[in-house]
């Protein structure tokens, strides 16, 4: 693997790297446990057991030797420790974030037109209003990215992006800070993101401060 992108703060580090190796070779790298190996035999896809390796290989890279586990929501936790851990993955990407403090997440999401079909069932009228003109579909894909980091971060019930997840307007720079509020019933709470487009990978991140 070849590290495609890395930031490190105060009480965060994450990274990213793109998936250039055969599977048989990352197998080789990763040194798996029985356990973890039968879990890596019982994914059907080949990209699925690229992505679940990848991850395991960068906590590695990142000198955490932690084992990953699933709550019954399929959010990712740390065994025997209380730090946080979020993940994702694209085609050719796995990515993750961790601090040992806040609550954090990441989204990795590769740019193509095809977003625009499903853009109805996640942007609200208002996020419609300056989603126009110049760098439209980069910026679909920061409302998008910013709504999954939020999703990922939250355990409050069902959320529906387009009404609870809400995004305050921004001008798509390549790479700049957003701001989001998760509002469902009681709970009302205004975060800032980051995002950063690489190439044709848009990485978007959080930590709640």
């Amino acid at each position: 693997m070849s590290l495609f992108f890395s930031q490190e703060g105060n009480n965060f580090q994450f990274a990213i790297w793109k998936m250039e190796e055969q599977l048989d070779e990352l197998v080789n790298q990763a040194s798996l446990a029985a356990a973890d190996l039968a879990r890596l035999n019982s994914f059907s896809h080949q990209a699925r057991k690229k992505e679940w390796i990848c991850v395991r290989l960068l906590l590695k890279k990142l000198h955490k030797n932690i084992s990953i586990r699933y709550l019954e929501s399929g959010r990712p936790v740390l065994e025997n420790s209380s730090a946080h851990i979020s993940i994702s993955h694209t085609k050719d990407f796995a990515g993750l974030i961790l601090s040992a403090s806040q609550v954090v997440g990441i989204d990795l999401e590769r740019i193509h037109p095809r977003i625009e079909k499903i853009a109805h069932k996640f942007v609200s009228a208002e996020e419609e209003k300056f989603l126009g003109g110049a760098n439209h579909l980069e910026k679909l894909f920061v409302v998008w990215g910013v709504k999954e980091v939020l999703f990922k971060m939250h355990s409050i019930g069902e959320l529906i992006f387009k009404e609870h997840l809400i995004v305050d307007p921004f001008v798509f720079g390549g790479q700049g800070a957003v701001t989001a509020s998760v509002m469902k019933g009681i709970f009302q709470k205004k975060y800032t993101l980051n995002y950063k487009l690489q190439d044709d990978l848009l990485i978007t991140w959080c930590i709640d401060e």
